[in-house]
């Protein structure tokens, strides 16, 4: 069994073997986008390495922060601010009810 703070393992079993067959393609690699992402922001703007980025790390806080960055910054639209943040919900719970191991 995993760690919680194995969140880039978390985040490659979510993608590969549960969102793979159940999604399209394009769909997979919009949750793919989702959380380069957040990686991204949380590297730039929160000063959490990739590799100590954790579950933990998926607070309330950190994902407004991140949606309001991607609307604002990044200029997108509310609809795919929305999709964004249903992503995250999604792998979030997922992991929290240990679908995932």
């Amino acid at each position: 069994m995993k760690k919680i703070h194995d969140f880039l393992w978390f985040l490659q079993h979510f993608l590969v073997n549960y969102m793979r067959g159940r999604v399209s393609d394009n769909t997979l690699l919009s949750y793919r986008d989702t959380f380069k992402l957040l990686l991204f922001y949380a590297r730039e703007y929160k000063n959490i390495k990739e590799s100590d980025f954790d579950i933990i790390n998926l607070s309330p806080d950190m994902i407004n922060d991140y949606l309001r960055w991607i609307e604002i910054e990044r200029g997108c639209k509310p609809s795919t601010v929305k999709v964004r943040y249903h992503h995250i919900v999604l792998f979030a719970s997922l992991c929290l009810t240990k679908l995932l191991i």
